[in-house]
Order: C-alpha cells, then sequence, then structure tokens
C-alpha cells in the first residue's frame, strides 16, 4: 500500500520505507506524531505509528501497483471507513486495506497502530478470503493474528539493530506466514491443517514434494524450494529439525525404492542399472557404491537371492549376509535381525500412535507415529522392518484421513507406500484393506475411471469390496439401475437371502458402515423415503455404539446428505449441527464444510443475512481439502440460498456453475435437481416458458435415471422432498444424539 506522506513525515518515516503516511490532524498545533520504521525487507514494510488525534488518508497510488496493508489497531476508538462502510477497530483488532480502494483510518484521540505492507503478488492468498478480510476484519482472537501481535512486540525491541540479510529475510518469511494463517483461519473454522504448526506444514510439503519426485533425476533443493515457494536454506532448516538434509532424504528415498525393485520377482528381469536409472541414479556405479554402504553388499547380489536360486520364494527374507566392517554388528545369510533396541522404539511410538488414535487426539497420534517412522529409516529394510512400517503407516493414515481428508498428498501418498509394502509382504487382506483406501481417494476426487479401476484390479485378486465399490460410483453417475444391481449382489439381504445379515467385527466395521450409509443414498434417490430413513437410523446407531469418532464423523456426514435430500429438515438440521460440533473438536476438516455448507443452508431459510457467505466459506474449505465429487451438489445449496434471497442472476450463475463442473467430473446423479431449481429461478424472473421447458428436462431425465426422489415435487418452487404436512403425518425421525427429535 502506498500511502503518500507529508513533508513533516519525512524525516520520521525514512527514505527507505515503502508506506508513505499521509496523516491529518484534527489540532495541528497540538499533535505528535511518531513513525517507527520496524522491518524494512525486500516486498514487506513494517511501521509502528504513535499519532494524536486525526486521520490516516490512504488515496490509490497506480504507479506502486496493486499492494495490500494490514492495520492493527492497539488501543480502542479507531474507525476505519471505505466505500462508504465504516468499521470500528477495538483493541488487537485489524483490518485488511487494498492500495486500489481509497481508505480512511479515524480516532477523535491520541492512538497507536502498526502497518504492514507488501505486494499482492507477497500476499498467497485467495480473493475470497481477502474479500472476507475487507468486509468483516480479523478478529483478536485469529490464531495468526495473536501470533503476529506478539511477534511484532519482540521484533520492535531490536528495531534499531543492524540485521544481517539472512535474518531480516527469515523474519520477513515469518511476518508473511503468520499474515497468511490470520488472513485463512478464523476462529471457528475447519481448516485441514488445524492442529499443526506452521513448521509442520511447510515439513509436510517438502516430505510429500520428495516422496512424489525423487525419481526425477535433476531434482535438486533449489527446484524443490521453487515449487513450494520457499527459499532452498529454509527447505535444509526444515530437515535438518528431522535429522536429515535435503541429499540424505533424497539418497535415501531412491536406495528404498531400488531396494523394493530388486527384491520383487516380478521385476527380475530388469538389470541392475535399469533399477538404479528408474529409481532417479544416473550412473550405476555410484548407485552400487551407495547401495553398499547404506546395507552392507552390493546390489548385484540381492538380485541373485531375490531371484530364488534355490527354488524358494521370493517372499522369503532375502536380505544376503552384510559385509560389514569390524566394530559393526555382525549377521548371517537368511537369520538377518533387527537391532532390537531401535525396533523397541518404533514399537513404542507406534503404541502411542495408536492410544492417541483411540482417543481422537489425531495431532499426538500423527506424531507419534512420525516418530516411529523416522526411527525405521535407521534400519534396514528387511521383511520385519517392513511389517513394521506397514502397521506405522496404516495408523498414520487413519489419523491423517480424519484429520485432513483422503485426497491430502501426505494421505495418499502414505497410502500407496502401505500398498507396496502389502505387495511386497503377499499380505492379502491388508490390501484390501489398503485398496479400499486408495479408491476412497478417487471416489472424493471425483476421479470416477481410476476408482473403478481399483475395483476390477480388487475382483481380479478375488475380493468382494469391488461390487459396493462399483455400486457408488455408478450411482453418482447418475446410472441407478446398473447401481441396484450391484447393490444386491453386494448386499446379500436386499435379495433375500438367508446369510444377509453380517456379523460386524473390526476388520468388516466400516465396510458394513459404509453398506449402510450408500443404500440409504440409493434408496431416498429412488424415492424410497422409509427404507432410507431406517437405514440411516441403524448407520447412526451403529456408529455411535462404536466409540469412534471417525466412524460417527462418517456416518454423520452421509446422513447430513440423505436426510437433506429427503426433505426432513428438522432432523437434517440437528444432524448437520451434531456433525459441526463433532468436526470442531476433533479437526475433521472434510467432514466439517460438509455440515457447514448445509447450516449455511438452514440460515438462509431463518432469513440469516451472513448466509451466503457461510456457504462461500464453506465450499472454500471444502475445495481445500482436495475433495471434488459433491461440488455440483453444494454450489446448487449455494445456488438456493442466493435464490432464497432474490440474488436471481447470482443463482443462475451457481446453476451453471454446477452443471458445467458435473459434466466434467462426469457425476450426474443431481442433473435433475438443477434442472428443476433452474425451472424455479427462470419462474421467479418471469421467464414461464423457459421455467416450464427446465422442469420438463428435469421430469424426463429424472424417468430416465430412475432417480424417482425428483418427480415428487408437490408444486413449482417446493423441494422435491416430503413438505411439512407430510412430515407431520408420517412422524418418521432419525434417532441423534441419543434422543429422538
Amino acid at each position: 500500500m502506498t500511502l503518500q506522506a507529508p513533508q513533516a513525515w519525512k524525516g520520521d518515516l525514512g527514505g527507505a520505507v515503502a508506506i508513505d503516511l499521509q496523516f491529518e490532524a484534527s489540532t495541528p498545533s497540538k499533535s505528535r506524531t511518531s513513525v517507527k520504521p520496524v522491518l524494512v525487507h525486500g516486498d514487506l514494510s513494517v511501521v509502528r505509528c504513535d499519532l494524536g488525534a486525526g486521520a490516516i488518508l490512504c488515496q490509490p497510488n497506480a504507479p506502486a501497483g496493486k499492494r495490500y496493508a494490514v492495520v492493527i489497531s492497539h488501543g480502542g476508538g479507531v474507525s476505519v471507513s471505505r466505500g462508504g462502510v465504516t468499521q470500528q477497530l477495538k483493541s488487537g483488532e485489524a483490518v485488511l486495506l487494498r492500495s486500489w480502494e481509497p481508505s480512511r483510518i479515524d480516532c477523535s484521540s491520541a492512538f497507536r497502530v502498526s502497518l504492514l505492507s507488501l505486494s499482492c503478488d507477497g500476499l498467497d492468498i485467495s480473493e475470497m478470503n481477502a474479500e472476507r478480510a475487507v468486509a468483516r476484519g480479523i478478529a483478536r482472537d485469529a490464531e495468526g493474528l495473536v501470533l503476529l501481535r506478539r511477534y511484532l512486540v519482540a521484533i520492535e525491541k531490536e528495531a534499531g539493530t543492524k540485521r544481517s540479510p539472512e535474518a531480516a529475510a527469515l523474519i520477513a518469511r515469518h511476518i508473511q506466514d503468520l499474515l497468511l494463517l490470520a488472513l485463512t483461519r478464523w476462529p471457528g473454522d475447519l481448516d485441514k491443517n488445524v492442529n499443526l504448526t506452521l513448521l509442520e506444514m511447510r515439513l509436510d510439503a517438502v516430505e510429500a514434494y520428495l516422496e512424489s519426485n525423487f525419481r526425477d533425476p535433476s531434482m535438486s533443493v533449489s527446484e524443490a524450494a521453487a515449487a513450494l515457494g520457499i527459499s532452498p536454506r529454509y527447505v535444509e532448516r526444515l530437515l535438518q529439525g528431522v535429522g536429515t538434509t535435503f541429499s540424505k532424504r533424497l539418497i535415501e528415498l531412491r536406495l528404498d525404492e531400488a531396494y523394493r525393485q530388486l527384491r520383487d520377482a516380478e521385476l527380475a528381469d530388469r538389470s541392475v542399472e535399469t533399477v538404479a536409472l528408474s529409481s532417479g541414479f544416473t550412473n550405476a556405479a555410484h548407485f552400487s557404491r551407495r547401495f553398499r554402504a547404506r546395507f552392507g553388499y552390493p546390489p548385484s547380489e540381492l538380485r541373485e537371492l531375490a531371484a530364488g536360486t534355490d527354488g524358494e520364494a521370493a517372499t522369503k527374507p532375502v536380505v544376503p549376509a552384510p559385509r560389514r566392517k569390524p566394530d559393526k554388528p555382525a549377521v548371517a545369510g537368511w537369520g538377518v535381525r533387527l537391532d532390537e533396541e531401535l525396533a523397541d522404539e518404533v514399537r513404542k511410538a507406534a503404541v502411542a500412535g495408536e492410544r492417541a488414535l483411540a482417543a481422537s487426539a489425531l495431532k499426538e497420534a500423527v506424531s507419534q507415529f512420525r516418530v516411529a517412522l523416522s526411527t525405521l529409516r535407521r534400519l534396514p529394510p528387511l521383511t520385519e522392518r517392513d511389517e513394521l512400517e506397514l502397521d506405522c503407516q496404516l495408523g498414520i493414515v487413519s489419523a491423517l484421513v480424519a484429520q485432513r481428508g483422503y485426497t491430502d498428498p501426505q494421505t495418499s501418498g502414505a497410502y500407496r507406500r502401505a500398498e507396496t509394502l502389502c505387495r511386497v509382504l503377499n499380505l492379502e487382506q491388508r490390501l484390501a484393506n489398503v485398496e479400499d483406501a486408495l479408491y476412497r481417494e478417487h471416489l472424493v476426487r471425483a476421479d470416477y475411471d481410476e476408482a473403478l479401476r481399483v475395483c476390477e484390479r480388487s475382483q481380479r485378486g478375488g475380493r468382494d469390496s469391488w461390487l459396493i465399490g462399483a455400486a457408488i460410483v455408478r450411482m453418482h453417475q447418475g446410472k441407478l439401475a446398473v447401481a441396484g444391481e450391484l447393490f444386491d449382489r453386494a448386499i446379500p439381504r436386499r435379495v433375500g437371502r438367508a446369510d444377509g445379515e453380517e456379523a460386524v467385527t473390526p476388520v468388516n466395521f466400516f465396510v458394513i458402515l459404509g453398506k449402510l450409509v450408500y443404500e440409504a443414498l440409493f434408496e431416498v434417490l429412488r424415492g424410497e423415503r422409509e427404507a432410507s430413513r431406517a437405514l440411516m437410523r441403524k448407520a447412526i446407531d451403529m456408529a455411535r455404539n462404536s466409540g469412534n469418532t471417525a466412524a460417527m464423523g462418517f456416518a454423520l456426514s452421509s446422513c447430513t446428505r440423505t436426510s437433506w435430500l429427503d426433505g426432513n429438515d428438522r432432523d437434517n438440521l440437528v444432524i448437520a449441527q451434531e456433525l459441526a460440533d463433532l468436526c470442531r473438536g476433533n479437526s475433521f476438516a472434510y467432514w466439517g464444510a460438509v455440515a457447514d455448507c448445509h447450516l449455511a443452508w438452514h440460515a438462509a431459510r431463518a432469513d440469516q443475512s451472513d448466509a451466503a457467505a457461510m456457504i462461500s466459506n464453506g465450499i472454500e474449505r471444502y475445495r481445500r481439502t482436495g475433495a471434488r465429487w459433491l461440488l455440483p451438489y453444494l454450489i446448487a445449496l449455494q445456488a438456493e440460498i442466493d435464490h432464497m434471497a432474490a440474488r436471481h442472476d447470482r443463482a443462475m450463475q451457481h446453476v451453471a456453475e454446477a452443471r458445467a463442473l458435473a459434466d466434467e467430473l462426469g457425476e450426474h446423479w443431481y442433473d435433475a435437481a438443477l434442472l428443476s431449481l433452474e425451472g424455479d429461478i427462470l419462474a421467479a424472473i418471469g421467464r414461464a416458458d423457459d421455467a416450464r421447458r427446465a422442469r420438463q428436462n428435469s421430469r424426463m431425465l429424472a424417468r430416465k435415471q430412475g432417480a424417482r426422489l425428483f418427480l415428487s415435487k408437490a408444486s413449482p418452487g417446493s423441494r422435491w422432498g416430503a413438505d411439512d404436512k407430510e412430515q407431520r403425518r408420517n412422524g418418521q425421525r432419525i434417532s441423534v444424539k441419543n434422543a429422538d427429535v
């Protein structure tokens, strides 16, 4: 933000500071001003202003480019005016200003503010977050703002100290990180990284980038830093914090990958040189030296034993006798053992992680499993070590799924690692569980073709989980007839088979819960409301009785959508509110966003003015989880909210956006409802003929798909679910919070 300054300020401000201030005192003869530069580095400027009664004027300045300024008030009585709107700032609150919008900061008595200025490119926030900060200000208890105020106090104490360029750059980066946190995470928000520190978030990003790109022989710390938007030095500092360096971690990943390939019987035709190149090495001799240094024997020897020259299965532990220096413990032949002291450390950390997971302490669970995985890196990749790693990978992804969702890079990376370990160890049942998770990742991303490929692999492997998976995909593609046939084959009781009731075990708990909630969705789309409600009640009771918060989140999230489609608004409000409360207490980002989108719809029904902002925030947080599969439906809720508020143009834009996204994703289960909603909006703006055609197309599509739910609208403009009279007449309620409400 460039704020023009009169000459009187030049001496106080200093020529190097990027923010100029134009201050108009209410009583010039008595006004005292003090402007203290706190930090000037690159694109960022920070100053503290102690001013008498008066106003700071912020005028657009095109040559300076587009910039943001954050104004933090350190006392009461400060007001900010722009665009005819005035905001009162209490002590500790802040507001975002934009250089292309004239604004004014007033106070009738002496006041102190801190001003931070940087270019729009230097603060990577979405336009939605910027609009929210401009419209509402930044609450004093916003996590990032609390930390930023404390950090600025510490920096101000040493403002006169001469800093090295490296120190100034690090301080500037910290301030930008805290600003970003303040502008994107708000009190009550369910951000996917709500319980992670900034360092953990950045370390996660570095690890994910390395694990995705280590096979690239040109990979460098500079390239990784550029891709992540941080400095190479910062990348190294992050990795040093967990006891490694960029080059060490890169070599470690490449050697582990080479080891997997060398012991994989299906890749026995690959030469050692080919394995080296495919793992990211550029020189076979260099690879052999690194391999021998890490494992104690050359790669060729491992390949010979892995080929099973004595006819034994390749899945047997195939580690040859390491050739070690005398000061290292000697091991021989097939009898290689892990360092038991290190293995015990891994087991203790894994047990602590499982206990934290059982208590829904997700951050602690992730931390403990990371300790275990970090310790495992110090062990050679033997079969026993791989089994320990598999336990840890499956443990950490259970926490990550609940905390971040299936589509988070760390979650998907851990599942793919677990899949590799299952195949190497030939563990069929565990492979089925991992395949189910990979399927859900593709499903939530709305990558339906890949989800069906996972089902095909499962079918070829003789695992029956493919049936329910394929049914869910076909249902969301709008192919209800095909989905019905698959549901009948996957759920025996649907066709009256004697083995229809499956016994619930810890292994199949989530499979059975998934069958209940998705069958409930299928039945409500077919217009079978009674069957759908019975299935929802059973699913919620089953999840509640388990005492598993992740199971409860899954059941409530699915039933939130299904009960809304059913048209039972009272039950839907209670379910959505319970889901929101559960998610706030457990940092379930994905499910929390779904809950808040539905609560926004109920807020609109209650004529709350902030309903539009609520659902915009909910959809944005849903997108941040990486999920795409329900976006057309959620955007349709957004259109309904605009329609209820008579913002018909915006409503039509959202309908068009939802239909275009449905075509892009191949997700057509809600198409008939979108056409019906379009008809309602067209009727509201007086386009009766177009409205009639849209409704006719909606009914035709609903009949074609077999979605009888969307044929049941009582009248134009009403929702397809049961109307209030029907709800009062049938009296069906869904049990939530241990009571019929």
